[in-house]
């Protein structure tokens, strides 16, 4: 399942990206593209990452 989460908010953020560029991509609007809340989203990568 965790794999399934991360490729799916990296193809959003790919997509987003794409069409608003870095600086026009915000954490808010990509959590809700997912229907995910910041802290869902945090809490994966620092699973994922382990240091941030």
């Amino acid at each position: 399942m965790a794999k399934d989460t991360k490729e799916r908010i990296l193809a959003a953020a790919l997509e987003m990206f794409s069409e608003k560029g870095y600086d026009g991509t915000n954490i808010r609007e990509l959590t809700a593209s997912l229907g995910l809340v910041k802290s869902s989203m945090y809490r994966h990568f620092i699973k994922i990452c382990g240091n941030i």
